[in-house]
């Protein structure tokens, strides 16, 4: 007769602790990209329609991630107030969109990450 070893508490840890390390890198691919969308120099301004370009640096350094590894969720974002008028526009400028776009652009990498 076989015996039959149960490990499933085990074994669930080991995953989410896996998964949780793979979404920070996948995460982080995200950010990455988000840099790379909003990392040329101005002036001149960019065009609408076009990832905005970088007068200061304060967009590009206001961008993190939060990760919470043991409950599989991840925050992206910015601190910047105005981040969010560069992506939608306002009624006096059109949209400069760079952060969905960027989570789009990395969307096949960040799935690949999780999948290793």
């Amino acid at each position: 007769m076989s015996t039959l070893l149960w490990s499933g508490d085990a074994a669930t840890a080991a995953i989410r602790h896996m998964l949780g390390a793979r979404l920070a890198r996948a995460m982080g691919a995200a950010e990455d990209e988000m840099h790379a969308a909003i990392g040329t120099q101005g002036p001149p301004p960019s065009a609408p329609g076009d990832p905005p370009h970088m007068e200061s640096q304060r967009l590009h350094d206001s961008l993190y991630i939060e990760t919470d590894a043991a409950g599989l969720r991840a925050l992206i974002g910015s601190t910047e107030e105005h981040a969010i008028y560069t992506e939608i526009g306002t009624d006096r400028m059109e949209a400069r969109p760079w952060f969905l776009g960027s989570i789009i652009q990395t969307a096949d990498d960040m799935a690949r990450e999780l999948a290793r």
